[in-house]
């Protein structure tokens, strides 16, 4: 890193878990109904896929509206025949831009919590235990944050399934 790349604080996103037409369409799907046409998304051959978004957004509302909107795309796709699971993993940390790709400490640390563990439902959420407390402890969705249990060392788990 050079002084000419500044380490910016942004909310992660990793996605995993499907084919890559499946998952394009559920991340376009997304991206398309929580209104989040800026979030950035790195390499799209890459798994799994990394996006990040500026900052600025109210994360304890957003976080919330990623998951079930997420769980909404996943439906879908499962209504039309597709047999998706999807693993989707939430950080908030430092990145940086390299080689006009994100990376830094805060896209390692989505890329790790999203390769936690398979999980046989539509969709299996990690979220960061540093995301997930500020969340938390400002009022982030109730419902979704209520189904999530500690996973491990810093990370919280919540599967859902049809349901």
């Amino acid at each position: 890193m050079t002084d000419d790349e500044p380490a910016i604080r942004r909310l992660c996103v990793a996605a995993a878990g499907c084919a890559r037409g499946d998952l394009d369409a559920i991340l376009a799907d997304l991206c398309r109904s929580a209104g989040l046409e800026r979030l950035l998304w790195n390499d799209p051959s890459a798994e799994p896929r990394v996006g990040v978004l500026p900052p600025g957004f109210d994360e304890p509302r957003l976080v919330g509206d990623i998951i079930t909107r997420t769980l909404a795309a996943v439906r879908r796709r499962r209504r039309r025949g597709g047999d998706v699971a999807v693993r989707l993993a939430l950080h908030e940390g430092l990145t940086v831009m390299a080689g006009g790709q994100f990376g830094g400490p805060g896209v390692n640390a989505v890329r790790a919590l999203c390769g936690v563990g398979a999980y046989p439902v539509p969709l299996a959420v990690v979220i960061s235990g540093r995301l997930f407390d500020d969340v938390a402890a400002l009022g982030g969705d109730e419902p979704a944050l209520r189904r999530f249990r500690p996973a491990g060392p810093g990370s919280w788990l919540a599967l859902f399934g049809e349901g």
